[in-house]
């Protein structure tokens, strides 16, 4: 085959090809990783779920206590010291009691 000239070439993907390729693989593994820590941190959104609607809510009560605090004590410290999520605590604040 290689005499007459009639080997077949070897497919070789695009360089977009191959940037795609390891985009996909770079989500996939921090997918992977996210699920991993949020099981182990037991941040697991409570689930109220229909036929053919799924509702994510708050984070359930399964998991270490002081973990689950965590985000919610970082959110009070942003609020009191950067006037910027400040601004965004109070429009959020004043939109889900109105």
């Amino acid at each position: 085959m290689l005499l007459e000239d009639r080997f077949p070439a070897v497919w070789q993907p695009s360089v977009e090809n191959k940037d795609a390729r390891q985009l996909l693989l770079h989500r996939c593994r921090m997918v992977r990783c996210r699920a991993r820590v949020k099981n182990r941190l037991g941040l697991i959104p409570a689930e109220k779920s229909s036929s053919d609607k799924r509702r994510l809510g708050h984070i359930g009560k399964q998991g270490n206590t002081l973990v689950r605090r965590l985000p919610v004590e970082a959110a009070s410290k942003a609020r009191r010291y950067d006037p910027s999520q400040r601004r965004q605590y109070l429009r959020l604040s004043m939109n889900k009691h109105h």
